[in-house]
């Protein structure tokens, strides 16, 4: 209850409201000028755009982080999200399509350089043993961020509709607003010394993407940890975008109906996100990420039979609510714990370094999640359930290579709440 750590998940909680209002306004946007031909390809275009600064700039991001002091770096990100959003409603008020996924690359690239800054504060505010628990709060910040920004933002296009434009001072205020604030709280976070601030800067940046990702391999429990964690970012993308696909053409709801579907997801993950804080139980616990890819699987493949059992249009609807929101409790989970190793087991003058390695893998999986989604739409015409059975499918090699890499952990994770809840039903003597 710092203020420093509230500063902390306050800045998260708001730059990625932002992220995702801005995409989930500007997409259907683009529907709307552009026409419905193009959905698959502009749902594709919106996630590619936000995710290729995260792949370029790994290497500058985390020399960054390491160099300069984190608090400094955070701040300054925040500054430059505002900025950014400024020219954002400029391209929404001229109908440019284009220009507004530029700035939606340029949201991207301020969010690449803040992410090691951000990650890599939290074993510098709290203790060892209070890391999976921080992990948790933070990631439910940003999936609160995420919920409330993809619903907001699809109905701050409703209510601005035509193409953005009527009462879009609704809509700058809303962005612009949310991004002084994160600077704010930015600011109140611990003025800490810069981990490394002899580093030096490399003018290639793929050789010094390659050597992040080097520091990283040398490591083989963190490179196992960081792929584990980049296949969960792929699902996560992919489903996130798939969404909107299968409310429109699966369910065949309207606009206003797609923004809650959004909600439901990333709220699960919120609650998955504190759950898996609480199930670790002060330790970092790898054993949940099996049970939770388990959980990723099953809800992916129930999604999946939705259209053909649940009958009515409102029976359909809240069925996928629930498979939404079961996905999301999964995957909240599922990486929690991922980046709690990542941050407690990475050296101290190293770790932005190594955070920045694990975030190329996890961005370029997104990307690649991108890719896969068009692939799957336009060339090959899977339907929105089809290629949830898709998401299912490729979760099964995953749940069992980390079965076979934790399987005591998985063990104890799974028995630990069954006692825990026995020792509860168990008669106080005396």
């Amino acid at each position: 209850m710092s203020p420093s750590f509230i500063g902390l998940a306050m800045m998260q909680f708001l730059t990625v409201f932002n992220d995702n209002a801005y995409r989930w306004l500007i997409i259907p946007i683009g529907y709307e000028v552009l026409g419905p031909r193009y959905e698959g390809l502009i749902l594709s275009i919106g996630l590619a755009c936000f995710v290729v600064p995260y792949v370029l700039l790994a290497g500058p991001a985390g020399y960054v982080a390491d160099r300069f002091p984190k608090r400094t770096v955070m701040a300054t990100c925040m500054v430059a999200q505002a900025l950014i959003l400024v020219f954002g409603m400029g391209a929404i008020l001229i109908t440019s399509i284009p220009l507004a996924f530029l700035i939606l690359v340029l949201m991207g690239t301020q969010g690449a350089m803040l992410a090691p800054a951000k990650g890599g504060c939290i074993p510098e505010i709290v203790r060892a043993d209070r890391i999976s628990m921080a992990n948790g709060v933070v990631g439910f910040a940003m999936i609160l961020g995420s919920v409330v920004g993809s619903v907001l933002g699809n109905e701050l296009y409703v209510l601005t509709r035509p193409a953005g434009l009527h009462h879009w001072g609704l809509s700058a205020g809303v962005l612009i607003g949310a991004a002084c604030a994160g600077w704010i709280a930015a600011l109140t976070t611990v003025r800490s010394p810069a981990a490394d601030p002899h580093r030096r800067f490399r003018v290639n940046q793929v050789r010094e993407t390659l050597r992040d990702l080097a520091q990283l391999a040398a490591d083989r429990k963190l490179l196992v940890v960081a792929l584990a964690s980049a296949f969960f970012w792929f699902l996560a993308a992919l489903s996130q975008i798939n969404v909107y696909l299968f409310g429109t053409t699966e369910l065949h709801i309207h606009q206003q109906y797609v923004g809650p579907l959004l909600g439901v997801l990333a709220l699960g993950a919120g609650m998955g996100s504190v759950l898996a804080g609480i199930w670790s139980a002060g330790r970092i616990d790898l054993g949940i990420v099996p049970l939770s890819a388990l959980g990723i699987a099953a809800s992916a493949g129930l999604l999946w039979a939705i259209p053909g059992f649940s009958g009515a249009p409102a029976a359909a609807y809240a069925w996928t609510c629930f498979g939404l929101w079961l996905l999301g409790l999964a995957a909240g989970l599922y990486d929690v714990p991922l980046q709690a190793f990542m941050q407690h087991n990475s050296p101290l003058a190293k770790r932005g370094a190594i955070l920045a390695a694990a975030n190329f893998l996890a961005f370029t999986a997104m990307l690649l999640a991108s890719a896969v989604f068009w692939i799957l739409r336009d060339v090959f015409a899977r339907s929105g359930a089809q290629i949830f059975l898709f998401g299912a499918i490729v979760t099964l090699p995953v749940l069992g290579g980390l079965l076979g890499r934790f399987p005591r952990e998985a063990l104890a994770a799974l028995v630990r709440p069954i006692r825990a809840a026995a020792r509860l039903r168990r008669p106080r003597s005396g």
